[in-house]
């Protein structure tokens, strides 16, 4: 079994100098110090470089909530097995794990996106399907899609342009745990692609509440079921940009295929559309398990996104395998306001903190505050990576291969309850938050690529706590947006907005994914 706090080369080489010093030879050896192993409390989960979930969070501190993101990091984004989508192929070698050269699904990728599941299509059978890729069609600009969740303070549905002028897009995935409870937790009338399925739910014994795993679930009417892998229901928000054609900057990312729809394009377009290397730039993983009944709320980034707040550095731990920075994807240091004519250099803004309405570039602007999407969007973190965070980052860096592409990402920051609270059958939003910590008094949780116009303000239980089920004026709403394929852009603002987020009847716990999906 692997030692700990010392890698197996590392404790040879000790032992080969103590022999040699009982030898009487004075013998020099250079070594790199070890990274110190914040994981190892008692009741702390630990980070090891396999594909193996965290079973509970029952040690609520944010050691043990940054230990459990990285380890759970590392499960999603183990290669998956070709033969079982959703599960990660346990026949992989850790010595491959983020291999630029490779070509392999993570877990993650291989999971169903929400469009996918909240469709006419049998998902069930399009998951089972074995070594089969499926494309990666990207049209989302914004992360909310057709829903307009500004009325909480959400990320208001607004676009991000790295600074080569390539939109940032957006990718949402559910594992199977969530996709079977979707299709099966509810055993009488329609299932939770429908409106009318998700208010039957919540108004069950059970009630509505995503699988937390480990023989802990139920059905809507009450009666005890195991869904999917049994590991608890998660949710995967996902930000891609581009990168160069000439593969230049591959190996700091992992990189996917995509056809890329641009903002307005119907579904023909990926007829006529090649394929172009996209490149990671942000991850949340929110998943429900034993201990955090309100989720455990994780995001990461990669290391080239932006400087912190005020500063052109990143509060960044150092790591041998990791090559200089290029250049930022998000921020540009040399950025001249009077050449910026959109966002005159100001971070994470909006002229007059409005909504963005899109344009082409060109004297010929209409309107004349309009904002082409090629425009450059200058970012900032606004809350530094604390020093928790930080010393769990150097740790899982230092069991990375030295080529992988996970030496470049990091944890931003976790958010879990305090005190964890139960929700019981036919809740309605707002949901109560469980003491989430970090509070927003300590420090605001926010990825700069998801959460970009909103991190001085909101963390995710502020908004996630008002997620509902959806509505059926809300679906009809949404099935014209997405008939329409927008793309959250082009599209009237008085059309993207469903009302009062309150007006759906029931709670969706805690996930946006039942109002801003469902059709029908």
């Amino acid at each position: 079994m692997r030692n700990r706090h010392v890698r197996p080369a590392r404790a040879f080489i000790l032992m080969l100098w103590a022999l040699l010093a009982t030898l009487g030879l004075n013998v020099q050896i250079a070594m790199a110090d070890p990274v110190a192993n914040p994981c190892t409390a008692f009741g702390t989960n630990p980070v090891s470089l396999n594909p193996q979930l965290p079973s509970n969070f029952n040690s609520r501190n944010q050691t043990n909530a940054d230990c459990t993101a990285w380890q759970q990091f590392i499960y999603a984004n183990w290669p998956a097995d070709p033969k079982n989508p959703g599960y990660p192929n346990s026949s992989s070698p850790s010595s491959s794990f983020g291999n630029p050269t490779t070509s392999d699904l993570t877990v993650w990728e291989s999971y169903l996106q929400s469009t996918e599941v909240f469709n006419d299509t049998q998902a069930n059978t399009l998951a089972k399907k074995t070594d089969e890729k499926r494309p990666l069609i990207l049209h989302q600009v914004s992360k909310t899609g057709a829903i307009d969740l500004s009325s909480i303070g959400q990320a208001t549905g607004e676009w991000l342009t790295d600074q080569r002028g390539n939109l940032v897009y957006y990718d949402i995935r559910l594992n199977p745990d969530e996709v079977d409870y979707i299709y099966n937790a509810n055993p009488t009338g329609k299932n939770l692609t429908w409106a009318a399925g998700q208010s039957a739910c919540a108004q069950g014994t059970g009630g509505f509440r995503l699988p937390s795993g480990y023989n802990n679930d139920q059905t809507c009417d009450g009666k005890p079921k195991i869904f999917g892998g049994n590991v608890g229901a998660m949710e995967i928000k996902a930000a891609w940009i581009k990168l160069p054609e000439d593969g230049s900057l591959n190996y700091r990312y992992l990189t996917a295929q995509a056809v890329l729809l641009k903002p307005g394009a119907d579904t023909n377009a990926t007829k006529q559309s090649n394929p172009v290397t996209v490149g990671l730039i942000g991850l949340h993983i929110i998943r429900h398990l034993p201990g955090a009944p309100q989720m455990l709320w994780t995001t990461f980034e990669q290391v080239d996104n932006t400087p912190d707040a005020g500063k052109h550095t990143v509060n960044l731990p150092s790591n041998p395998n990791r090559k200089p920075r290029p250049s930022y994807t998000l921020f540009n240091p040399d950025c001249n306001p009077e050449q910026d004519i959109y966002y005159q250099c100001k971070p994470n803004w909006t002229p007059n903190m409005a909504p963005q309405i899109p344009c082409d570039s060109g004297p010929a602007r209409s309107p004349d505050n309009c904002i082409p999407y090629s425009a450059p969007v200058q970012v900032n973190r606004v809350t530094p990576v604390d020093s928790t965070a930080n010393s769990v980052n150097a740790y899982a860096w230092s069991l990375l291969p030295a080529n992988s592409v996970f030496n470049y990402y990091r944890l931003i920051d976790v958010q879990w309850p305090n005190n964890p609270s139960t929700i019981q059958a036919g809740a309605t939003p707002p949901l109560t938050t469980g003491d989430i910590t970090p509070s927003n008094g300590t420090r605001i949780v926010a990825n700069t690529t998801l959460e970009t116009f909103v991190q001085n303000k909101d963390s995710c239980m502020d908004c996630h706590k008002y997620a509902a089920t959806a509505s059926q004026t809300q679906t009809a709403v949404i099935a014209a947006f997405n008939t329409l394929k927008l793309a959250g852009s082009k599209a009237p603002r008085a059309m993207l907005s469903t009302g009062n987020t309150n007006s759906a009847p029931y709670a969706s716990y805690y996930s946006f994914v039942f109002s801003s999906s469902t059709t029908k």
